[in-house]
């Protein structure tokens, strides 16, 4: 398929690649973004050099709260997105599947916020963006349940979501 689509529809760290040096030279880490960079590198190197994927695991990855990826904002996401998407050629149902996924993350955020109106607005869009998504039920019921059932319920679906 589409290496660009792949890169976006999936998190390619830099422990989970390899190329040659001289792509990386010529390819440096936007300094100005602070997460999301290996995203946004990725999507301009597969632009001009090919790219090979395989199932073989070939390290072992250490979780540590200093990452960026857990430091990070759905805003901020959102906002890396959009300017990757600007300079990129991707497909109209690929967007909309990439955006559902962030607005569906931001509405969480917004829940756990407390921040009730903003939360349902994303939700919706995230439902009206990709109605198809093997989420869809799931977010449905939150919605059920936050109109119809008890509040507790409710964030006990959201946080095992996650």
């Amino acid at each position: 398929k589409n290496n660009l689509e792949f890169v976006i529809l999936n998190s390619i760290g830099v422990p989970r690649a390899c190329c040659h040096k001289e792509i990386l030279i010529k390819n440096k880490f936007d300094i100005s973004i602070n997460m999301g960079e290996d995203k946004e590198l990725w999507s301009r190197i597969v632009l001009n050099y090919p790219m090979y994927y395989h199932k073989k695991k070939t390290f072992i990855e250490i979780e540590h709260l200093g990452r960026s990826i857990n430091n990070s904002t759905s805003t901020k996401v959102l906002e890396i997105t959009k300017k990757i998407l600007r300079k990129n050629k991707i497909s109209f149902t690929i967007k909309r599947r990439i955006f559902s996924e962030i607005y569906f993350r931001i509405s969480k955020e917004k829940y756990t916020e407390k921040k009730r109106l903003i939360f349902v607005i994303y939700l919706l869009q995230s439902l009206v963006l990709n109605p198809y998504s093997h989420q869809t039920k799931f977010k449905i019921n939150i919605l059920w349940n936050m109109f119809i059932i008890n509040t507790d319920k409710l964030e006990k679906l959201i946080k095992n979501e996650e």
